[in-house]
């Protein structure tokens, strides 16, 4: 099973590694999630970050997303959800895994 950094890598999702977190910024999350719920993979939700100027990351739990098997939202709401986050969420981690 390919990590997620090889499946962002393999999909050309542009990316960021930083302190063993994998990073999609803001401006390309919406892609991404497209793109994790088109190929089918287990999306177990999403952890949402800043990326500070000396690339150190700071999460925010408040607006990170969790879902139980089967209980995804769909994607509308989903790309809802992480527009209405505050400028200060920079990037996301999305959790999933790839059933191949």
């Amino acid at each position: 099973m390919a990590s997620r950094r090889e499946l962002l890598e393999n999909w050309d999702v542009p990316h960021e590694q930083h302190f063993g977190v994998t990073l999609v910024a803001r401006k390309d999350a919406a892609a991404c999630v497209k793109r994790i719920l088109d190929e089918s993979c287990a999306f177990h939700g999403y952890d949402a970050f800043t990326l500070l100027p000396d690339k150190k990351v700071q999460q925010h739990s408040d607006w990170s997303a969790s879902w139980p098997a089967g209980g995804i939202p769909p994607l509308r709401q989903i790309i809802s959800e992480l527009e209405a986050h505050p400028s200060d969420v920079t990037h996301y981690e999305f959790v999933f895994e790839d059933d191949d």
